[in-house]
């Protein structure tokens, strides 16, 4: 089963963040379990309605949604290198240049 099958997403749960099997644990709670140092198994432990396939698919969700945002700026580049800089300049201004929950800056791109 892949990550489309276990994540979900519901505007009314969680602020619209993505969440396990519609449960109200959130992707970024098990990323950053994992980041702290929890293994899969203390957090099976500590979790018990959740499995290692929603671990799993927490981890392959962070995975695709990087190489989306990768992909997402590379366009933009190429596209201001071709000459479409007024339009790259447009996006890039929509883009806050803080995270908004915790204030910390993004890394530049």
């Amino acid at each position: 089963m892949g990550y489309k099958e276990i994540v979900t997403i519901e505007p009314g749960k969680r602020g619209g963040k993505p969440c396990i099997r519609g449960m109200r644990i959130a992707v970024d709670d098990v990323l950053e379990y994992l980041a702290s140092g929890m293994t899969q198994e203390e957090i099976l432990q500590d979790f018990p309605y959740l499995t290692k396939e929603d671990i799993l698919a927490c981890l392959e969700f962070a995975a695709q949604r990087d190489r989306v945002t990768a992909r997402s700026y590379s366009y933009l580049q190429e596209r201001a290198e071709k000459g479409d800089r007024d339009r790259y300049d447009a996006v890039l201004a929509k883009v806050p240049d803080v995270e908004p929950e915790t204030g910390d800056r993004w890394p530049s791109v």
